[in-house]
């Protein structure tokens, strides 16, 4: 299949390189096309720089895809978050819940600890392995820039599969202010403000203060809690925020500046729900894939919170999509969140020094309710005939689940950049980079008797407490656990049904250098050569407790004890991971400027990202079936094979950019569901997919005919195939069955999608001028894992966005008003699968509903 679609894709854009002969054609011909129409001229498409390769150039100067946002293209466009920035960057996607970027089919598919994203974020020069930043309002950004492709010599950390580019606006000696307020959907109300001046009226040092705040009243979710409970009402709010920023800059002398800032903020919000499209599983029901089942009392460690509820499925029932009920809102709060970033550039003769520090780290806390039901308790069972019964033993099913991360880190980086004009330009550097990370996750009971004095039925990996006899139980007739005698457990404090943790300790050290030559009677030849040495080390402490909480009947004596529950995991439960990896990365490339306004380029790149480990899970060191080496997934590499044209034509009115690339990808890190060959009991691993490949094709277009009228579009073409794999258990179906991923696609990678838009601005004499503009989106279908089968696939979905922007005649007033997701489509962003006892139903994460809002800016 891959190479069917290689020979159509290679003559399709052999077509494209034609173009070379139309731009040289029409560069002949000198200015003849200069009006599009009487009364109207052509206006020329400004430039666009970039820092793709770690110097400023022009967009058509770097022989890089990259697409790019200043901050003024952001407000027209209307990219305000991340997943805007994802429908204007071919061959990009993004997943919401959990956040991960996807470019060109690779990405992350596990946000556990000891795992890290495919795509690299960098905020002024600094790396972050979050994406916050990406939805920070045009107001503060000057510009971002999406690099497409393992950036694998100057950006090396985590960049496989591209690099993301976030420049802040600088402090600048001339003073002025900005503040922008808006209003919009669920009572929501956003407010930032920007002033920069010089401090104290000093050539030498400027400030920039930055300030950001919103809060809303109502939820996206509606809670119609047809239990008990008191959080009736909206849910999935974005309460409340706020953020600051401070900068400094400092120029000692014309060659030598310093410049430094600190960041920090402040998130309590409530979480929102993924939605089953399915009844719940009461008692008798039919699963996915039209089998039926019985609710079973008990699910694994706890009892089933949907056994004999006594009403249905809230977003199916009434007919919208975005109602829930559960009896605990939630509550996710990020704090302790304090970001310094500082620089030191000095220009000597000889080279550009720069060196760029980070000291990032904050705290994230997640309570969300975990049963989906808004019923705290029962009393239910089954008699001997299998009927529901009321047996009068209570049964808590009021549960939560939480989820900690708390992260720090720090890196530095020094770089030299030759700064002549000579034929021969070069860049070098050496990066260091340290984390500490600490990531606990838990299931819990907070209502359940007991729950916080256990007894253990396992007091290590071997001995089995069953087995205990003190002779305190009938005189020694009978084991201990007869009698109701039992070992304590470990404390169990909040109540955890289910506890794991995993701390990351991990550093990275690398050295770089790329040379680019310049040649012909024009320098129009250029060859260009780069390589990395990249190492990674990582040492992760993982701890993990399991309780069977069963107040309906002892699990093990028959006998009902609803005051008991049991540790089944030993005491200190813990295990220690290490390991490091090491790889050469670079690039090699050839690119021709075939007159002012074009280049064309061809290339070679290999991409890498280390290996790890999924850290909490636990499967322990000292289980022969899972020798060591098999708890921790090797590196990742690909080599990339890139050819690509950008141009601009008829008097820079057109701008064109293609791309047609192939990808060799070596062991993509995957979880996976996999059988024991000891025990033969299915568990989840995180392992190595051996080889896959992609070919793709991009297209980027941007035309502007008149002053008032703009056309753009982009397109991508992405066939991903995963060629060699070991058969997976496909835990969607009923029963173990193993099934082959070998021909399946990547995950996150459809294979059409693009965005079409347009603008057109009328001019008002006196009234300054109204732009309208729109755009349309359309997303083919994709799968979230490795396995294509439709509880795992996002359709194929299209949405439509209209904004209108007036400026007033001096340029300091502008109001917005924007319309997204107009038809209101309800397609999800990911879908993940539900339990056997949820009969494989599929569980959807929604797109952002039908939303509006006003904005007012003011510049001073």
């Amino acid at each position: 299949m891959i190479l069917k679609h290689t020979l159509l894709l290679s003559a399709s854009f052999g077509a494209l390189m034609l173009m070379p002969t139309l731009a040289v054609a029409q560069d002949a011909e000198g200015d003849d096309v200069v009006a599009a129409s009487e009364g109207e001229t052509v206006k020329r498409l400004g430039t666009v720089t970039v820092s793709a390769e770690r110097r400023d150039q022009d967009l058509l100067d770097v022989p890089v895809a990259v697409t790019a946002f200043g901050d003024a293209e952001r407000d027209l466009l209307g990219v305000l978050s991340a997943n805007d920035i994802a429908d204007y960057t071919p061959g990009m996607t993004y997943q919401n819940d959990p956040n991960r970027i996807t470019i060109r089919g690779i990405g992350r598919l596990d946000n556990a600890q000891g795992t890290d994203p495919g795509v690299a974020t960098y905020v002024d020069g600094a790396y972050t392995s979050e994406t916050a930043f990406l939805g920070a309002s045009p107001i503060f950004i000057e510009r971002t820039e999406v690099l497409r492709g393992p950036q694998g010599t100057l950006f090396g950390r985590n960049a496989i599969g591209g690099s993301i580019n976030i420049i802040t606006k600088r402090p600048e000696f001339e003073s002025s202010q900005e503040v922008r307020l808006r209003a919009g959907s669920f009572d929501r109300i956003d407010g930032w403000f920007t002033t920069t001046g010089p401090v104290f009226g000093s050539d030498k040092t400027a400030y920039r203060i930055n300030l950001a705040g919103y809060g809303s009243g109502e939820g996206a979710q509606h809670n119609t809690l047809l239990g008990n409970g008191p959080n009736a009402g909206k849910i999935a709010s974005a309460s409340s925020f706020w953020s600051g920023e401070i900068q400094l800059k400092h120029n000692f002398t014309e060659n030598i500046s310093v410049w430094g800032k600190y960041f920090t903020s402040y998130t309590d919000t409530s979480p929102s729900y993924n939605r089953s499209n399915a009844p719940f599983a009461r008692d008798q029901y039919v699963d996915f894939y039209g089998n039926p089942g019985v609710a079973p009392y008990q699910i694994g460690l706890a009892p089933n919170a949907s056994f004999g509820l006594n009403y249905e499925n809230p977003s199916l029932g009434s007919g919208n999509i975005h109602e829930r009920s559960l009896d605990f809102s939630g509550k996710i709060k990020t704090d302790d969140v304090h970001l310094f970033t500082w620089a030191l550039d000095w220009e000597t003769e000889l080279a550009d020094f720069q060196y760029i520090g980070t000291h990032q780290n904050y705290d994230y806390d997640s309570l969300t309710d975990y049963d989906g039901t808004s019923r705290a308790t029962h009393t239910l069972g089954r008699d001997a005939t299998g009927a529901i019964v009321d047996t009068g033993v209570p049964t808590s099913t009021f549960y939560v689940n939480y989820i900690g991360d708390s992260k720090r880190w720090e890196s530095h980086e020094i770089t030299l950049t030759s700064n002549d004009e000579s034929q021969l330009q070069w860049i070098g550097g050496l990066y260091y980079y340290k984390e500490r990370a600490n990531q606990p996750f838990a299931l819990r009971a907070p209502m359940a008797p007991a729950a916080g004095t256990p007894v253990s039925v396992t007091v290590n990996s071997t001995f089995d407490a069953l087995g205990i006899n003190t002779g305190a139980c009938f005189g020694g007739f009978a084991p201990d656990f007869f009698c109701g005698i039992y070992p304590q457990g470990e404390a169990n404090p909040n109540n955890d049904f289910y506890y794991q943790n995993g701390r990351l300790y991990s550093k990275a050290y690398a050295a770089f250098g790329q040379l680019d030559y310049a040649f012909g009677d024009r320098d129009q030849f250029n060859v260009k050569a780069g390589l990395r040495y990249t190492k990674d080390e990582k040492r992760g402490e993982e701890v993990q407790n399991n309780y069977v909480y069963s107040p309906g009947a002892d699990p093990y004596s028959g006998f009902v004890d609803a005051l008991v529950w049991y540790q089944l995991t030993p005491n200190n439960n813990t295990q220690t991971l290490e390991d490091e990896w090491n790889a050469v990365t670079g690039t090699l490339g050839f690119n021709w400027e075939y007159n002012d306004d074009s280049l064309a380029y061809a290339q070679y790149t290999r991409g890498y990202k280390s290996g790890g480990f999924r850290l909490g899970t636990l499967i322990r060191a000292d289980d022969p079936a899972t020798p060591y080496n098999d708890q921790i997934s090797d590196k990742e590499l690909v080599d990339a094979y890139e050819v690509g044209l950008k141009s601009e034509l008829f008097d820079n009115s057109l701008r064109l950019a293609t791309s047609l690339f192939y990808y060799d990808y070596q062991d993509l890190q995957v979880p996976v569901t996999v059988v024991n060959p000891v025990t033969q009991i299915s568990q989840s691993r995180f392992v190595n997919v051996p080889e896959s490949e992609a070919i793709g094709l991009e297209i980027e277009a941007l035309w502007q005919p008149t002053d008032n009228f703009r056309l753009g579009a982009n397109y991508a073409y992405l066939d991903t195939e995963i060629s060699e794999m070991f058969d997976v258990v496909d835990s969607a179906q009923p029963g173990t069955v193993l099934v082959s991923p070998i021909g399946n696609t990547l995950p996150r990678s459809p294979k059409h999608s693009g965005t079409a838009y347009a603008s057109y601005t009328l001019d008002f004499e006196g009234f300054g001028d109204l732009t309208l503009a729109g755009d349309v989106v359309y997303t083919d279908d994709q799968h979230t894992t490795l396995l294509d089968n439709p509880q795992r696939t996002v359709y194929a979905n299209e949405r439509a966005n209209l904004r209108a922007i007036w400026n007033n005649e001096g340029g300091d007033w502008t109001i917005i008003g924007s319309i997204n997701n107009v038809l209101d489509d309800d397609t999800p962003n990911t879908t993940e699968v539900g339990s056997l006892s949820q009969g494989f139903q599929r569980l959807e994460t929604l797109n952002n509903q039908r939303t509006f809002f006003v904005e007012l800016q003011k510049r001073f």
